[in-house]
């Protein structure tokens, strides 16, 4: 029998018997083992916060992405094998995906990341494995996911509106320049949840006690104003708006005046409590004609780069190594004047996907993306039509990525049961999924704790759990590199070699010939640091920081040849310490 997206498929009599015992064992609140293990993914992307690792909101989002992609994965098998026609997709989407890590540069951060990386095979396939569980759960588990989603993202608001109140600048919870992030990476990501909560609200008003909603609008209406996110209000007019459109005219209405009232409340709270800065979604809608020619010229770029390699693309999360050596002197003179302003996404899924893995991979993430569209209802489906609105012009993170799936495979319909791999091998899965997501904790545990001790031993032997990671190699370097001073003469070949690591693990990262160069020069192997520097110029010519960095190389080793040309260019970024 062929099985595809509008055909019920038949669950075999093993699976049946695994469906009697979920029941059995949740029997008092209708609910499978895939109903509960889905909302504590979501509850756990939407708040997962732990200061105790190195990396307190990354890698807890990645350790669950991990933990659940051998058992999403065989799902994911188990719908191939049907013919799913969307799970077809899936599959040769993260098979595409495989392809042209393995030709980049950077191969192994393609295929499994590195420390704050946020796009990677591995999170590529176990977002579709979250999916592919998420469309086995029932009913009951849908409105259990609706109950958990609203829950965490208040929690998540009223921890933003705290940020804002008490100021929070310092420790684990610290705000972003001035804009809240609730219990996310970054104001960008926050926005973006409040303005599904915002979304998923207002469609309730439909219910008998629609009035009980309303303070739900308000409060991630003030969220998104706090996230000071331009385009998360926008997100959330378009999702409220898409959510009204056949509600009772006084109810949407109602809505709407909250949500407006929202973001008007927590614009006057950051003008209170910030009265020389204007952070709020709408404050800084004025702002938004350059924030999208500046998008415009990162499009560009990356059509270009998309053009060199059109076929494999240059692998998941190498846009910045993909457009960085592209860039005008004017754009990086107004828009990268810093390490930290280097566009490290395209800030547009699908010309983000069309780098990462050229014209086949975009086609099959578009395809995917309309089958399963096509068959989203309810709340779930204007949740998801806010947080993808932001997609087009800010990145898809560990954040909204994965929970995107988990809503966009619960809320299709009509809903259908599903097989699951045999009952053993569910059981291997669900274990090896928790050995790799403890192993990832036990791994960020032990560097965080070894980095506090300063010992490089220690550091060099925590690191050696993140496999080919120029940011644990990095760390290492920077240990090494202080035990030198305080044992002057020692450990030098320690400081370089480790130094060297992260250039070879990401050989395309400017910034990682950068330090490699003041190792270098640490060190006394002169020549080789401009030679490093050099690299990362050609990497990215109009680098702010490397020039400043050959310039400081010219004054100290009295190269005024070195000194002159850094001047120059510097000068012709606008740089303010440039001496033109």
């Amino acid at each position: 029998m062929i099985l595809d997206d509008t055909a019920d498929a038949l669950p075999s009599e093993q699976d049946g018997e695994t469906e009697t015992e979920d029941r059995s064992v949740l029997a008092r609140y209708g609910l499978t083992y895939v109903d509960a293990a889905i909302a504590v993914a979501a509850l756990w992307i939407c708040v997962a916060f732990v200061p105790a690792l190195l990396a307190p909101s990354w890698t807890p989002r990645l350790a669950l992405v991990v933990g659940f992609l051998p058992v999403g994965v065989g799902a994911l098998v188990v719908d191939v094998r049907s013919r799913t026609p969307s799970a077809v997709i899936a599959g040769c989407l993260v098979g595409w995906s495989v392809v042209g890590a393995l030709l980049s540069p950077a191969w192994a951060i393609a295929l499994k990341g590195s420390i704050g990386y946020e796009q990677s095979v591995v999170v590529l396939a176990g977002c579709f494995g979250l999916w592919s569980l998420s469309r086995r759960v029932t009913p009951a588990g849908a409105e259990l996911l609706l109950r958990v989603l609203i829950g965490a993202l208040t929690a998540s608001a009223v921890v933003g509106v705290l940020q804002v109140v008490l100021q929070i600048d310092t420790g684990s919870l610290t705000m972003f320049e001035g804009r809240a992030n609730g219990l996310v990476t970054h104001p960008v990501y926050f926005g973006a949840l409040m303005a599904a909560g915002a979304a998923m609200s207002t469609w309730r008003v439909r219910a008998v006690r629609w009035w009980l909603w309303l303070p739900f609008v308000f409060l991630f209406a003030a969220g998104i104003s706090l996230s000071g996110s331009r385009i998360a209000l926008g997100a959330a007019l378009l999702g409220v708006g898409v959510a009204c459109v056949r509600a009772p005219w006084r109810r949407a209405l109602a809505a709407g005046a909250t949500l407006a009232g929202g973001v008007v409340a927590g614009t006057r709270l950051l003008r209170v409590v910030e009265s020389a800065e204007q952070n709020s979604a709408l404050d800084r809608v004025g702002a938004t004609g350059d924030a999208v020619g500046v998008r415009l010229s990162l499009w560009r770029y990356g059509l270009d780069a998309a053009s060199e390699k059109p076929l494999f693309g240059w692998g998941l999360g190498s846009f910045r190594q993909a457009t960085q050596g592209r860039y005008s002197q004017q754009f990086a003179a107004d828009h990268v004047k810093s390490d930290a302003a280097v566009w490290f996404d395209a800030h547009n899924v699908v010309i983000e996907l069309l780098v990462a893995t050229g014209v086949v991979g975009v086609c099959l993430g578009l395809a995917f993306a309309v089958l399963v569209g096509l068959r989203l209802r309810g709340e779930l489906a204007v949740g998801v039509l806010a947080i993808v609105a932001t997609w087009m012009f800010e990145p898809a993170g560990l954040v909204t990525l994965p929970l995107v799936m988990i809503m966009v495979g619960v809320g299709e319909q009509p809903r259908r049961s599903h097989q699951l791999p045999r009952r053993g091998a569910t059981v291997a899965l669900v274990v090896v999924g928790a050995v790799l997501a403890l192993g990832l904790l036990t791994a960020d545990l032990r560097l965080e704790r070894a980095s506090a001790g300063g010992d490089p031993a220690s550091i060099e032997s925590a690191s050696a759990w993140f496999w080919r990671d120029p940011v644990a190699a990095d760390l290492v370097a920077q240990s090494w590199q202080l035990e030198a001073l305080l044992e002057a003469g020692e450990y030098h070949e320690e400081v370089v070699e480790s130094a060297m690591l992260a250039t070879e693990f990401e050989p395309d990262h400017p910034r990682w010939w950068e330090k490699l160069a003041l190792r270098h020069f640490f060190v006394g192997d002169d020549d080789e640091a401009v030679a490093s520097i050099r690299v990362a110029l050609e990497l990215q010519p109009y680098r702010f920081s490397a020039w400043r960095y050959l310039r400081d190389l010219g004054e100290a080793l009295d190269r005024d040849e070195l000194t002159d040309e850094a001047n120059r260019e510097l000068c012709g970024l606008g740089a303010d310490d440039a001496e033109c």
